[in-house]
């Protein structure tokens, strides 16, 4: 679906190879398509099962906006509204089903699993902790706006990462304007926050910047995913 020329597979230091990557789905999308049929009271139609199998309920780990749920889960505002109430409730058990996500192994593989974010209307910085085989073993939200408005301590960043004993990470965010190129800020937060994690002994593997006209590295400058409509 996406093309990337030279793209980096991330070398974690001294790690063995990683095993074959597994797309698991979060949740069964059998469940979550009948539950959503109880509760509008009609069958789903194809295109909203389609997109239950694609993004599960993860996407509802951190996205909130009932428009981005209509678009991406082709609803109405209202049944999107209807099904946030729900699944809200089911917040805290989705953020204990580390196993089902998937590796973090290359700037393609977080741009696979992170795509919804580039609908949403605000933007969100996650730092994503990884294990020596490259298994996805902690999320977190670090801060809610554009970064250059807001203060990242690196302590923010590398307290959760440190305390799980976690070699390495990542950070993700979105550009709701729809141009995925880093900004200076988004470069410059990211050089500092490298340097704090080698001095921390823990290795930051990239920044992957998501938005609707692609995904681009703002550790890697010079490359990027080009998937214009990525979330189409």
């Amino acid at each position: 679906m996406y093309q990337i020329a030279e793209a980096r597979t991330y070398l974690l230091q001294d790690a063995p190879p990683p095993r074959e990557q597994r797309w698991e789905a979060v949740g069964d999308p059998a469940s979550f398509v009948r539950m959503l049929e109880v509760l509008l009271g009609h069958p789903a139609s194809p295109e909203t099962q389609a997109a239950i199998q694609t993004y599960g309920l993860r996407h509802f780990r951190y996205v909130t906006e009932a428009a981005s749920i209509a678009k991406l889960f082709a609803l109405s505002l209202e049944e999107a509204e209807k099904l946030l109430t729900v699944v809200s409730t089911l917040r805290p058990l989705l953020s204990d089903m580390r196993s089902a996500l998937p590796l973090m192994r290359s700037i393609e593989d977080v741009a696979h699993a992170y795509r919804h974010l580039a609908e949403s209307p605000s933007e969100t910085l996650l730092v994503l902790g990884v294990d020596l085989r490259y298994q996805l073993q902690f999320e977190g939200h670090v801060a809610q706006g554009p970064i250059e408005h807001m203060r990242i301590l690196p302590a923010d960043v590398l307290a959760p990462i440190l305390a799980r004993k976690l070699p390495a990470f990542l950070l993700v965010h979105n550009h709701p304007s729809g141009d995925p190129t880093p900004s200076p800020s988004d470069i410059a937060t990211t050089q500092t926050l490298f340097k704090a994690a080698e001095l921390m002994g823990v290795q930051l593997l990239d920044h992957v910047v998501i938005a609707r006209d692609g995904v681009r590295s703002a550790l890697f400058l010079e490359e990027g995913l080009d998937a214009p409509g990525l979330v189409g």
